[in-house]
């Protein structure tokens, strides 16, 4: 080949045959080194750190704005369910009552409640006729929950465990449930393993009173039905009664009752009766007991009042139901009457 005129010597050559010519040609190609390398990994690197961030972040913001519409929507299927059947679910009702019962991430969704509101308290209408509920949610402002605000009479509440999948958020045996401040180092819930961690739950709670607005309970609210009471004559047998309703009636005698003092009773014109118990005469029944009441479905009156005995007398009357079986916090209605006797 070296007498090939169209032989061309090239340093560092390659040979080539094209169409019949040999040709030589110098390569110019350069890498990279290592330093050039090692820049390029580092940028992937950044890249790579920074789309994965990004990624988690959107997860996490599609976990929580999915797991608080499933929050939202499990909520008003409960007032759905109130309003149908006058009660809450139990716990082994809540998935059926509810569109959805686990969050984002397909766990269960933690329901707390009042179980004086559903089936179990023994009323078909438990909703509507409680007055208070043993739930009171705190908003705590430190880990321990020393400073907090607080919202009572608590219907129930429901949790999904936000992005570390560990629910944190539970009732103690006090009815107490602690809603902490995001990131706290806390766990309240036992069910799923006690695991101190950051607090990210998402909660929704409805209170006694905006369930019973949603659940259409005008009407139940503990009263006295009594408009009036019929005329009486001296010398001529009466006999009359009041009556109530609404709020939440013990077992066996429902309501318990008590009399201001009109003069009639401790005068001996007529008799005030409940369950042939006499009723309990005072003049403060607001303040008086629970035990000293009076228990009984309603109240007679009866007696003939005697001659001279005329005039108008004012009634006072006071009803109490069972709404808070362990303390004092029952709802009370008053209603005050004129009976007015003849000669």
């Amino acid at each position: 080949m070296t007498g090939n005129k169209n032989y061309y010597k090239i340093k560092h050559y390659q040979s080539i045959n094209v169409t019949g010519y040999w040709f030589s040609m110098r390569s110019e190609t350069k890498g990279f080194t290592l330093i050039e390398l090692a820049i390029v990994l580092v940028i992937i690197g950044f890249a790579l750190a920074s789309g994965s961030s990004l990624l988690a972040l959107a997860v996490k913001k599609k976990s929580a704005e999915t797991d608080s519409a499933r929050l939202v929507s499990a909520k008003n299927s409960l007032f759905s369910h109130s309003a149908l059947n006058g009660t809450l679910p139990e716990k082994e009702g809540f998935a059926p009552a509810v569109s959805y019962s686990s969050d984002f991430g397909g766990r269960a969704v933690a329901y707390i409640y009042d179980d004086t509101l559903t089936e179990e308290s023994g009323s078909a209408e438990a909703v509507c006729r409680r007055r208070t509920s043993k739930l009171e949610l705190r908003k705590c402002r430190d880990v321990g929950c020393t400073d907090y605000s607080v919202v009572r009479n608590i219907a129930f509440v429901t949790v999904s465990g936000g992005a570390n999948a560990n629910i944190q958020t539970g009732a103690d045996e006090a009815g107490i449930v602690r809603i902490y401040v995001q990131g706290d180092t806390v766990d309240d819930y036992p069910a799923d393993g006690v695991k101190k961690q950051a607090y990210d739950d998402i909660a929704e709670w409805v209170t006694l009173g905006e369930l019973q607005a949603r659940s259409g309970c005008a009407g139940y609210r503990l009263r006295i039905l009594n408009s009036e009471l019929p005329a009486a004559y001296t010398a001529r047998a009466y006999r009359a009664n009041f009556f109530a309703d609404g709020g939440v009636p013990a077992n066996g005698r429902k309501y318990k009752w008590c009399l201001d003092d009109s003069g009639l009773m401790s005068a001996g014109v007529l008799k005030f009766t409940s369950a042939n118990l006499d009723i309990k005469i005072s003049s403060d029944c607001r303040n008086e007991t629970e035990v000293s009441w009076t228990s009984g479905d309603n109240v007679s009156i009866t007696g003939t009042p005697p001659s001279g005995s005329g005039g108008s007398y004012y009634i006072s009357v006071w009803v109490r139901d069972n709404n808070d079986q362990s303390g004092n916090d029952d709802s009370i209605a008053n209603k005050r009457f004129v009976l007015t006797i003849s000669e």
